[in-house]
């Protein structure tokens, strides 16, 4: 069943002319112990000027200071031209992480400065705690105005199977499993491996920035980052490699899936 996440849904007092490069969104948190599945983003809109045409929503991970880094992690697009109100739109399925921080970014990319659509947030006193304003004119600098917050609500599906257990994370060098609490449970590259008649034949490590599957006798044995993933019917579908300090998915266009460091067990 869908559950309505993070949300701002102020009295707003603004609205902001969105086309081409220029995007316009905000950035938001989930709570602790929320972890789920992204199903849908809702905006307020007034009416568009013109024909935007199709407008795109898209989900990034954010940096330090809270401004969209890395490909999309999930999109959805609408009818800039007749959407206006309350608008739902539909976004591909992401895993978002308890403790993470993400942003939506709102895009009218076939607009121009006659036709644009106009996005309704709270200006100079946006109560959002969790997040803020995002803006760009350019899709290259980066404003976050954490006076002001956009009119939204995330919703999404809880994740299915058994209650949420942890996440694998990188700190550092390091391969850690943290539980749903974020207390740190134990360093991957500690943990060792046994043979069913528990003879120790190994353990993970990490080497630099890679990640290592070790032997007993302290040989490195395999390079994890090259460990290919294949489907039930045996298709290649792609590998686990290291960027940067952090793991991640890669299918087999060697496009980058999506952070291992996110994902939950």
């Amino acid at each position: 069943m869908s559950t309505k996440y993070e949300f701002y849904n102020p009295l707003t007092n603004q609205t902001s002319i969105t086309y081409g490069l220029r995007q316009r969104g905000n950035s938001f948190t989930i709570q602790a112990g929320e972890s789920h599945t992204l199903e849908s983003i809702v905006i307020k809109l007034t009416a568009p000027h013109g024909s935007p045409g199709t407008c795109t929503v898209n989900v990034h991970s954010v940096d330090g200071s809270g401004k969209p880094i890395g490909g999309s992690l999930s999109s959805g697009t609408f009818d800039g031209n007749t959407s206006v109100g309350i608008v739902t739109i539909p976004m591909s399925a992401v895993i978002l992480n308890a403790g993470a921080k993400y942003c939506f970014l709102v895009r009218a990319a076939l607009g121009s400065a006659n036709n644009y659509i106009n996005l309704d947030f709270r200006a100079s006193t946006g109560t959002y705690p969790d997040g803020s304003w995002i803006t760009t004119n350019d899709g290259v600098a980066w404003t976050v105005d954490t006076t002001s917050d956009v009119y939204f609500e995330e919703w999404g599906d809880t994740l299915v199977g058994s209650e949420l257990a942890g996440r694998f994370s990188v700190v550092g060098t390091q391969l850690y499993y943290i539980d749903a609490s974020d207390d740190e449970r134990y360093l991957l590259g500690i943990p060792v491996t046994y043979n069913l008649g528990k003879e120790l034949i190994g353990r993970l490590g990490i080497r630099e920035t890679e990640l290592h599957y070790i032997d007993a006798y302290g040989t490195e044995r395999y390079f994890v980052g090259t460990m290919l993933v294949y489907a039930d019917d045996g298709e290649l579908v792609g590998r686990l490699g290291i960027k940067d300090t952090e793991l991640h998915y890669i299918d087999k266009y060697e496009n980058e899936r999506y952070l291992l460091g996110e994902l939950v067990v």
